[in-house]
């Protein structure tokens, strides 16, 4: 039988990481999707990518093990945040460009073959998510891709119940604490983000084209868009 191991994608799995996949049980799959929906790299120029509040830098970890050639900038609004993630990806040398600051409002130093941001939108109010999203076309060149794997509401309140009690019946089956699934929840109800349908349409609207969803489970959603 195989092992976690077997497979390199898991190999950079660490405590931390493991215990915040307790909280979402799809993000192995979250990922795989955000990278298979990087542009393919031209084999000239490195594919410059710029990471969106990157946690704990898993995903980063994992594009940059995919593509050897891949450039990152990250940021995020956490001075500690940076930090550990400047340590965890210091492996990577000058690919990797970590910095604080307030993501939803400044100018991204682009332009970018892909803009991605995980789990880092939900909790804005809707004007916040509209700058982000226009910052985000801004920074992007002609033929890039903005990627936004997120958490999203139910269409109807029957609909979010649902998916809610079934996000927590995966995550009790991994093990993850009642307490922490249960406060995870009602963080997410207090946010109230905005449907899928919502955020397809926000991203059409800011000029995005080809928006899509490549992946979603219960309230978790992978929502993308070109920028022609």
């Amino acid at each position: 039988m195989s092992g976690p191991t077997d497979d390199p994608f898991l190999d950079v799995v660490k405590d931390a990481d493991a215990a915040r996949r307790l909280l979402v049980p799809y993000r192995d799959s979250i990922h795989r999707t955000i990278i298979d929906r990087l542009p393919p790299a031209d084999g000239v120029e490195p594919l410059r990518i710029l990471d969106l509040g990157p946690g704990t830098g898993l995903l980063a970890e994992r594009i940059l093990a995919a593509d050897d050639t891949a450039e990152l900038t990250l940021i995020d609004m956490s001075d500690a945040v940076i930090a550990d993630v400047r340590e965890r990806l210091e492996g990577f040398g000058p690919r990797v460009t970590v910095t604080a600051g307030d993501y939803v409002h400044m100018t991204y130093d682009g332009p970018y073959d892909a803009i991605i941001a995980e789990l880092s939108v939900h909790h804005l109010n809707p004007k916040s998510i509209r700058t982000l999203f226009s910052a985000s076309y801004a920074g992007l060149k002609r033929g890039g891709v903005f990627i936004n794997a997120d958490q999203v509401r139910g269409e109807t309140e029957a609909v979010e119940s649902a998916h809610l009690e079934a996000w927590k019946r995966d995550s009790l089956a991994l093990g993850a604490p009642e307490g922490e699934i249960e406060e995870a929840i009602e963080l997410h109800s207090e946010s109230r983000p905005p449907t899928l349908q919502a955020s397809m349409q926000n991203l059409s609207d800011d000029g995005f084209e080809n928006v899509r969803c490549d992946y979603k489970q219960w309230c978790f959603a992978v929502m993308s868009g070109d920028k022609i």
